[in-house]
């Protein structure tokens, strides 16, 4: 386990999680709402590619939410027996499966299955695993740094 993780007690550690699960649900309903919403109503729908830039960007900020909520989640209850690289394929693959089925059920609401969104979501999703494995390095290597200097 982190050093970090360790100096924070159990309490405040479950209230963090519950507060991570709380964020990553309401933005995965928002989420569900925006790629289900009727498409008229959007105005972005005159420049096809910022679609795919809105599907980076939302599906990244899911992954990353998703990608912190597991990392907790394992630090609670693994004992620390995982790996940050289990946490990542785990975030990725729920991202890109939600991303699939957010295109499979969009005919539902007269919109249409687009697999270059579903790449766009895939790609949103690993750009922010990216992200949260390297900020996840750097605090790993903040903490070795002051545990030797103390």
């Amino acid at each position: 386990m982190s050093v970090v993780h360790d100096q924070i007690p159990a309490q405040a550690s479950g209230r963090l999680a519950g507060a991570i699960r709380s964020a990553l649900i309401a933005y995965w309903l928002a989420m569900l709402v925006a790629f289900h919403w009727p498409l008229e109503q959007f105005p972005l729908q005159s420049f096809r590619w910022s679609d795919k830039l809105v599907h980076v960007g939302l599906y990244g900020g899911f992954a990353l939410l998703l990608s912190v909520y597991l990392d907790q989640r394992a630090r609670q209850l693994g004992n620390g027996k995982y790996s940050r690289s289990m946490v990542a394929g785990l975030a990725f693959t729920i991202a890109v499966a939600q991303g699939i089925l957010d295109e499979i059920t969009q005919p539902l609401t007269h919109r249409t299955f687009d697999l270059w969104d579903w790449a766009a979501d895939s790609l949103g999703a690993v750009l922010a695993i990216g992200l949260w494995a390297m900020l996840a390095l750097l605090c790993r290597a903040g903490n070795s740094n002051e545990l030797a200097q103390s």
